[in-house]
């Protein structure tokens, strides 16, 4: 998991900051507050909104780091009884969001409510189709996150091993993980393959550069800007080797380019 930042004049704060401000132009004007609702199943703007949190997640899944961009349609199950699609994902579920409002005070559809604030809102991979192929956001529901990618200090819960199995820290990482079945087998078979066409690549990158450790170059071209910030780890052959683990922020043998 990723850290994301939600920086205030995003485009994406925008879109959801024009849509209120129209609604409450419009109560303004004498229309009743019934017609211009404040929540996020009278939401208008979500296919603008979805484009623009991809945009600024460098097209990777909030919880997952699959590609959601082109990459996504790369992916086509093998299988035609589910799919992949990506989706606007409330990290606090839409479910508490309104319980909390009403426990305010507050009136669902006439207040302003979490379920359209831009921090609570991400861009992830979603399964639709047979419950046993679920994972992330379709598997998670309204259970809580422990780890949400909004802590600046997430990836720090997170280690990758050589099987593309994903390992929590600490209690609150294995509960995450749990809660988002991030070790189903789909994932695990994306992170592995990636795993293992990285592996061979930092072993190449160490004999050209003269590095210590496998990997190191890789860490190093990162240090310097030139691809993503090593804040994910994998370890590899036996435990007896830790690597950079740029390619899992986006399931596949691919390295980003800072941006």
């Amino acid at each position: 998991m990723r850290y994301l930042a939600k920086p205030a004049d995003s485009k994406a704060a925008a879109c959801i900051g024009d849509f209120v401000q129209a609604q409450l132009d419009g109560r303004a004007s004498g229309i009743p507050w019934e017609e211009l609702r404040l929540d996020y199943g009278h939401f208008s703007r979500a296919p603008q909104l979805r484009v623009l949190l991809i945009e600024e997640q460098k097209g990777l899944c909030a919880y997952t780091g699959v590609g959601l961009d082109d990459r996504l349609a790369a992916r086509s199950p093998p299988r035609d009884d589910y799919s992949f699609k990506p989706h606007i994902e409330h990290l606090k579920s839409q479910q508490q969001c309104r319980a909390e409002l009403q426990a305010q005070g507050g009136l669902v559809g006439r207040d302003l409510g979490e379920d359209l604030a831009y921090a609570n809102m991400v861009a992830a991979i979603e399964v639709a189709g047979t419950a046993s192929e679920h994972f992330g956001a379709a598997y998670r529901g309204d259970r809580p996150l422990p780890i949400i990618p909004t802590n600046p200090a997430c990836s720090s819960g997170f280690m990758y091993a050589e099987t593309g199995d994903v390992l929590g820290t600490g209690a609150d990482a294995n509960a995450t993980i749990e809660n988002l079945n991030l070790n189903h087998e789909t994932l695990s078979g994306w992170r592995r393959s990636a795993i293992r066409a990285l592996l061979p690549l930092g072993a190449q990158t160490e004999r050209a550069n003269g590095s210590s450790s496998p990997g190191a170059a890789l860490g190093q071209a990162a240090e310097a800007g030139r691809i993503g910030a090593a804040d994910h780890l994998v370890t590899g052959l036996g435990g007896r080797q830790v690597i950079p683990c740029y390619v899992l922020l986006n399931g596949e043998a691919r390295l980003p380019v800072r941006g």
